[in-house]
């Protein structure tokens, strides 16, 4: 097996992690791929002659049947804006804090890859949003987030769903969150917790100016259009691409036409990362 690996070199625990585990998977005789564009220091690597190097992403995408991102949930999300359409498996590994999508902790992290050198995991599609605004295009595996550049200013939304008029509304900012981002910004701001193959949407005000709105969960299918129209806002992806917007400026979003897939050790499931993570129960 290929396996590329993507790292957020800036994590404490790749210096020591990262040699290990390149040397455990060429043991047992998989192929492993580094981008330089990762910028991985030279002295992690150092010595390791089992490597396959590459320049770009783009050929680390190419060469690979898995790709693990090893970081935190950002990794992740940066990984799945490598990939693309390109349709790579991506293998969450936490170093990091809190970390719904890395939920392969480092206790487990061997037991897990033994399990994906078996052919023991399962493969999760993940839906996408693309958020268009002219010729302009943005993608998103957890939310679409409109807000203000700094004012601290309240904006004034209108929302369309399916081309029918939802309403007017006050408030700070506006998340659109798929069940993969359902417990990222969403959840923060009191929205509803989905299970990531839900087929559906969240349509989520941040502080709104009214006791009544509340989240609204539409179809996976949906067209959703809104329009903001206060100046000085912006369109965010993931929280790491974004759009100035002007005022008045109507945004379509809309499931994408390509999914993300996750791979799953099964080693934990998803309510059990919830009550780990969220302890709930007096979970660790």
């Amino acid at each position: 097996m290929n396996i590329g690996i993507i790292v957020n070199p800036n994590k404490p625990l790749v210096k020591s992690v990262i040699p290990e585990l390149i040397r455990w998977l060429t043991k047992h005789e998989q192929q492993v791929w580094i981008a330089e564009e990762n910028k991985i220091s030279q002295e992690i690597l150092y010595e390791i002659k089992e490597l396959n190097y590459c320049k770009k992403f783009k050929e680390l995408v190419e060469n690979s049947d898995v790709i693990l991102a090893m970081g935190g949930d950002g990794t992740l999300l940066k990984t799945a804006r490598i990939i693309g359409r390109a349709g790579v498996p991506i293998f969450g590994i936490n170093l990091g804090g809190l970390g719904f999508l890395t939920e392969v902790a480092l206790d487990n992290l061997y037991l897990a890859l033994n399990k994906l050198i078996s052919s023991e995991c399962k493969i999760e599609p993940r839906i996408v949003l693309e958020a268009k605004i002219k010729n302009k295009k943005l993608y998103g595996l957890n939310d679409m987030l409109v807000t203000g550049t700094g004012s601290g200013r309240m904006l004034q939304f209108t929302i369309w769903v399916d081309n029918i008029y939802v309403s007017k509304f006050s408030a700070d900012g506006i998340i659109f969150s798929t069940p993969t981002g359902s417990t990222a910004y969403s959840f923060a701001a009191f929205g509803p917790i989905l299970h990531p193959s839900t087929q559906a949407i969240v349509i989520n005000l941040i502080c709104p100016h009214t006791l009544g709105a509340r989240p609204i969960v539409v179809r996976a299918d949906s067209l959703i259009e809104v329009k903001c129209e206060s100046r000085g806002s912006v369109l965010v992806a993931d929280g790491q691409e974004k759009i100035l917007l002007n005022k008045d400026e109507k945004i379509q979003i809309k499931k994408a036409d390509y999914q993300i897939k996750l791979v799953k050790s099964g080693i934990c499931d998803f309510y059990e990362i919830l009550r780990t993570k969220l302890k709930w129960g007096g979970g660790k």
